[in-house]
């Protein structure tokens, strides 16, 4: 990853100090607390309730989710995987991880899934599973969007849809793209988003996201936090029956 003099300067979100401007307990407490929002056809088993953390960071949130998960879904067991880009960050999740039994952690790029080196898969299969209760995709669309394309954003969207049975998505709004090639600027980096002024997807990019989900993936939205301090909205979708 690169390193750059200001540390809000970064390609693909992996701040190294996200928690200290984006609370994660600010965040856990938007989640909803009504039990049929967490509900999965696996609840009528006994498997292991199934969750993916896209862009974990350095898993301060993701420990917070899992203790969440854990009170809600009493009955069932927790398993979350937390993946990010960033080797160093995934070293700090693993570090600070106080549950290695039912939490884990590995450095991956989501948009490398085809790679034979695939976390994900191999996690899924380990269970015998082809998707997840739960993926979660807190404040990454940006970066994914930014670093590949309209197409990647898109394609990143349908993958997300297919490993999922609940889908968690927190976009961020054009005004942050802007500010993340700004702070890049500022930091003296040279074409770092290359496809910044070609993207298509721009002022409305929360409601193309969401009418993509529910045009091309059947997903309803089915909750919708109110907004962060950031001004963002956390999602929840689920496929139409």
């Amino acid at each position: 990853m690169e390193d750059f003099v200001e540390p809000g300067a970064v390609r693909y979100g992996n701040f190294i100090n996200y928690y200290d401007f984006n609370s994660a307990p600010e965040r856990r407490d938007l989640l909803p607390l009504t039990e049929e929002l967490w509900t999965t056809s696996s609840d009528e088993t006994q498997d292991p309730f199934l969750v993916l953390d896209v862009g974990c960071n350095a898993g301060n949130f993701t420990q917070l989710l899992y203790e969440f998960l854990v009170m809600k879904k009493s009955r069932r067991k927790i398993i979350i995987l937390g993946v990010d880009i960033d080797q160093a960050l995934i070293g700090r999740a693993n570090d600070a991880n106080q549950y290695k039994e039912n939490v884990f952690y590995s450095s991956f790029n989501v948009m490398e899934y085809n790679s034979e080196e695939n976390c994900i898969a191999n996690h899924l299969k380990s269970y015998k599973k082809c998707q997840f209760d739960v993926v979660c995709c807190f404040s990454i669309t940006m970066w994914i969007h930014l670093n590949n394309g309209d197409d990647g954003l898109e394609s990143f969207l349908t993958l997300m849809a297919k490993l999922s049975e609940i889908l968690v998505i927190e976009p961020q709004p054009w005004k942050c793209y802007q500010n993340a090639v700004r702070r890049m600027k500022r930091a003296g980096a040279q074409d770092t988003f290359p496809l910044f002024k070609t993207l298509k997807i721009r002022n409305e990019v929360e409601d193309n996201i969401k009418n993509y989900l529910k045009c091309k993936e059947q997903l309803d939205i089915i909750y919708e936090s109110d907004p962060t301090k950031w001004k963002r909205k956390i999602c929840f979708y689920r496929k139409r029956v």
